[in-house]
């Protein structure tokens, strides 16, 4: 007994002193993790204010020059223009997504049914003369950010309300079920234009798009912002698709976060 007892004891110290240790690089790389996004907010805010002055004295010089400038230079005018403009709503999106993480979690009973219905309003200026068929079962009550999971579902709607664009009928199913013990899955489904899988691992990644950014509208950081979301809840976020074919995005919560 005295024997096994010496073998086990330097081992159980040993794990324990893993165990710390891990805990203090987990801390360690959060704590790099919040600095590194106050960084980036702070970067992408402060940018914003020169790029307004730019913005606006251009457009300032369009209209003033608009009778003695040529064509081209008028072309570049423009350019220079819609640049900046594209380039505010960038900093403006890290500006969010920076946010997700430094922010504190807000947690109370949220009806994910009336976060969908909200969600569903929100886009709807964008389904306007569409036929879009909705195929929806009921969302659950759980315990989240309000705030937060109201962003993951407008985001997963709204890509699959742009995506399907060119379908007619469009269809878009969101539904609910349990995925094992503890842990709810959501689903968003759509019959439209799909990517091709290979490529998945750019999907959740910021400013990163799977389509010409000319054939659909966004800049590339809803599903990141999603990711980031569903990751502070606990949860799990992936998607199915094939070029053509529709997408599917999952993404899970726990019962009790």
């Amino acid at each position: 007994m005295a024997d096994t007892d010496t073998i086990e004891l330097p081992h159980a110290a040993l794990v324990r002193g893993l165990e710390k240790r891990n805990v203090r690089l987990q801390a360690a790389l959060q704590a790099a993790g919040r600095e590194i996004d106050s960084l980036t907010y702070a970067i992408a805010h402060d940018l914003r204010t020169p790029l307004m002055h730019i913005d606006g004295f251009a457009q300032l010089l369009q209209t003033s020059t608009a009778a003695v400038l040529d064509h081209e230079s008028r072309d570049h005018l423009e350019r220079i223009i819609t640049a900046t403009r594209t380039m505010n709503e960038q900093l403006a999106a890290l500006t969010e997504y920076s946010r997700v993480n430094s922010s504190e979690l807000v947690t109370s009973e949220v009806d994910l049914e009336d976060l969908l219905s909200e969600a569903l309003e929100l886009v709807r200026p964008w389904t306007h003369g569409r036929n879009i068929q909705w195929q929806r079962t009921r969302l659950p009550t759980i315990r989240g950010d309000e705030s937060l999971l109201r962003q993951v579902l407008v985001n997963l709607v709204s890509n699959a309300v742009e995506y399907t664009r060119p379908r007619e009928p469009a269809v878009v199913e969101i539904g609910t079920r349990v995925e094992q013990p503890g842990e709810l899955l959501f689903f968003v489904r759509d019959n439209g234009v799909g990517f091709d899988l290979k490529y998945a691992n750019r999907l959740f990644t910021p400013f990163q798009r799977m389509h010409a950014a000319d054939a659909f509208r966004g800049i590339g950081m809803g599903l990141a912002k999603v990711r980031r979301i569903i990751a502070r809840h606990g949860g799990r976020v992936w998607a199915e698709s094939q070029v053509g074919q529709g997408a599917t995005f999952y993404f899970t919560l726990p019962e009790e976060p």
